[in-house]
Order: C-alpha cells, then structure tokens, then sequence
C-alpha cells in the first residue's frame, strides 16, 4: 500500500510536519513472509511509545486481535447507517492505527492481515520493531504480552502520527579509526 495514496486524518495533512510523517510510514514491509498486504515498518522510538503511553492513559487503544475485530466491526456498521440516513457516502480517511509487534506467528499475521484488508479504508497497519514481551511490559507491566494494540479515535491518531514528524531517527556519528 503506497503511503502517498492513503489519506490520512486531516490534522496530519494540514499539519506542517506532514512530509515528515509520510517519510517515516514510506518505510513498508509485508506483514508476513507469504503475505499480500504491506504495513509501515517503524524501528522502536520512544517519543512514539510514549505517544501511545498517553492514549492509554486516556482510554483510546483497544488491546488484542478479538476486540479490535469487534470494535471496527461496530465502526463500520454504525458509518454505514449514518451514510444510510445522510443518503451521502463520506470520504475515506484513516481514523484508527493498528500496531503490531514483530513476533506474530504467520497463521496469526494472516488473520491481522485480513482484518486490516476488510478495513483498509480506515485503518492504518503498523509494524513496530519491539516484541510481544517488550511491547506488553510498556504498557501493562511485567509478564503482560502484547501482538497487537489500536489506537481509536481521529484526535488521538493524528496525534500518535504527528510525533513520528517530531521523532525522526537520527543516525549517531561514527568513531573514527584511531591510528596508533
């Protein structure tokens, strides 16, 4: 999925950091060996865990493949009667991330692979280079495992997205040789 052609929420857009946003999500892997879909690859970065640290003190990301199924599957019904009603078929846009940890089994990436294909319209995958361990003691403590995490609501996306222009990686300088 090329990066340049998925809206994403309008406060990215309109921010100025946008470019810089859309440069650190360029960054695309399959989301498993045999796979059809790519998602975002993004090495850890703390200013963007820390970003998602704070929409789960707000109470804005769901945890786990079950829940998350059932929450974009009640998004999708209720936009589909507001369209219904309104009569008028609204723009697609990104208004949920996916954050996936790097050490899914395939049989599971295959199932968050369709679940992200189903939703393609809305939701933006992200593969995040941490693992399931690592991922889960970050936000709910030691022995918690975490494979998969999203972040709902426009606000708290743009805001998630927005930090990744605040946060490039920044390659330290090498040593150099000393002759002796």
């Amino acid at each position: 999925m090329k990066i340049d052609k998925i809206r994403l929420p309008k406060l990215v857009e309109e921010d100025p950091g946008f470019p810089a946003v859309q440069k650190a999500l360029s960054h695309q892997k399959k989301i498993w060996s045999g796979g059809r879909l790519t998602v975002s690859a993004l090495p850890f970065n703390l200013n963007f865990v820390r970003s998602l640290q704070l929409e789960h003190r707000r109470g804005r990301l769901v945890r786990g493949y079950d829940l998350i199924e059932r929450n974009l599957q009640n998004q999708a019904r209720g936009m589909q009667q507001v369209d219904e009603k309104s009569g008028q078929v609204r723009g697609q846009r990104i208004s949920r991330l996916v954050i996936i940890s790097n050490d899914g089994a395939d049989r599971y990436l295959r199932k968050v692979e369709s679940l992200l294909e189903e939703h393609r319209d809305r939701t933006l995958g992200i593969m995040i280079d941490i693992d399931s361990e690592k991922l889960g003691q970050l936000f709910f403590g030691e022995g918690k495992s975490v494979k998969i995490l999203m972040v709902e609501h426009k606000e708290s996306v743009s805001a998630v997205l927005l930090t990744l222009a605040k946060s490039e990686q920044i390659d330290l300088p090498k040593k150099e040789k000393q002759n002796d």
